[in-house]
């Protein structure tokens, strides 16, 4: 459904940290516009010394600042360790 790289991303966290026995390098949000017809989509990326995992996070009539209310949004209410453990267990169920 992607193609190419993110019009803009945010990063949450990066540089080396332990969560539940795995290594994350790096946390971002990630906004991409497909294209034509297309709603615009914001992922999570998690990036880990398993593996790295990206999933859907919000879809719809975003942007940049969107982007950045997401990402203020996790940093406070959310958790980026909430975050991590989801994507942690969805790279682990691929397995």
């Amino acid at each position: 459904r992607l193609a190419g790289g993110p019009e803009c991303a945010r990063t949450l966290l990066s540089g080396r940290f332990e969560h539940g026995g795995t290594t994350v390098h790096r946390v971002e949000l990630r906004l991409y516009r497909p294209g034509p017809g297309a709603r615009p989509l914001i992922t999570s990326y998690v990036e880990t010394g398993e593996g790295s995992v990206e999933m859907a996070y919000d879809e719809g009539d975003l942007g940049p600042a969107e982007l950045g209310r997401a990402a203020d949004f996790v940093a406070r209410a959310l958790g980026v360790s909430g975050m991590v453990a989801r994507s942690l267990a969805s790279l682990r169920a691929r397995e």
